[in-house]
């Protein structure tokens, strides 16, 4: 994995700022990765005061949307995960909300699971309705193929390096599969350093379902199609022609931009209180604003009700279209 020394490449350019979900809700610089990038290339470091770096490595909602826009390709995501293991482990200077999330212990994967069939669909804890989940494992190839992992997000968020200190452990649990389906990008990089499997084997659920003609055949030139910004910001450069094709073939509108950035919804931060809520909602109108359009289908379904309470247009999942 890349050291938090690159954020040392970082030229000042400013263009992560453009889809950032934080810089749109906050217009604070401090918050973004060109503020923090900055701040480090001078000299300061997380932790090392209360409103130093702190804030801003806490409030990155980690969507990836600055990634496929720096032209040094920082991997800016990465670095912010790694910052955010310094703040989780620095004593009484450690935030409020890494303090809440270090009290739960434990690993990102339960230890004492093996997965003991050759597909694992991954799960975060209590994300995505087990209806769904069922859809899936249905999708893949039924219950005798499919063995269903859960993945704490709150303990890999806190302490990203626990996966690749645990990686023989984790290697133990994944030790049959011969394909890794996630609904959580955010573990597509550590997972596919860790396990002996290539790129393609280690692959989002989005991604996963569109290889389904089944599927494909239902969506429609009308849809917009909301890809889930960070399974595809993280893997861009390999899924940008994969979705470039799906657009040429189906014609509708997606939530990538002229940049071919994931506009994210910035769900995995602001959620905790009204005020965060309204930024989520804000940001969501920002996608929809001037589209035409007769359905929405999201690839993740924890952003399907977002959506659902800001237009009468029906929403569906990838998953809920067969």
């Amino acid at each position: 994995m890349k050291t938090s020394n690159a954020y040392e490449t970082c030229t000042g350019c400013a263009l992560c700022l453009l889809n950032c979900p934080v810089w749109r809700s906050k217009k604070d610089m401090t918050l973004t990765p060109y503020g923090r990038f900055k701040a480090m290339q001078w000299g300061s470091s997380t932790g090392e005061v209360p409103d130093g770096l702190n804030a801003g490595v806490d409030a990155c909602t980690l969507c990836g949307s600055c990634e496929v826009l720096c032209p040094v390709d920082n991997e800016i995501t990465t670095i912010t995960l790694e910052e955010r293991r310094k703040l989780s482990v620095i004593g009484e200077r450690k935030s409020e909300r890494y303090s809440r999330y270090l009290k739960k212990g434990g690993a990102v994967f339960d230890a004492n699971k093996v997965a003991d069939k050759e597909v694992v669909l991954v799960a975060g804890k209590g994300c995505v309705e087990d209806a769904l989940i069922e859809k899936a494992v249905a999708l893949l190839g039924g219950s005798g193929k499919v063995c269903v992992i859960e993945a704490d997000m709150i303990v890999f968020e806190s302490a990203y390096a626990s996966i690749e200190d645990e990686a023989d452990a984790v290697r133990h649990i994944f030790k049959n599969a011969r394909e890794v389906v996630l609904f959580e990008g955010l573990l597509l990089r550590p997972l596919r350093e860790i396990l002996p499997l290539s790129k393609k084997k280690v692959i989002s659920i989005g991604e996963r379902l569109l290889r389904e003609p089944s599927i494909r055949r239902e969506l429609l030139s009308s849809d917009l199609y909301i890809v889930d910004a960070r399974s595809y910001n993280l893997d861009h450069k390999r899924l940008l022609r994969l979705y470039n094709d799906l657009k040429k073939d189906v014609g509708f509108s997606m939530n990538l931009d002229l940049h071919r950035s994931a506009i994210s919804l910035g769900r995995e931060i602001f959620s905790s209180d009204d005020d965060n809520k309204k930024n989520v909602e804000a940001q969501a109108r920002w996608i929809l604003e001037g589209r035409s359009f007769e359905r929405i289908v999201v690839e993740n379904p924890v952003d399907a009700d977002i959506f659902r309470a800001l237009t009468e247009a029906p929403v569906t999942t990838l998953l809920e279209l067969i």
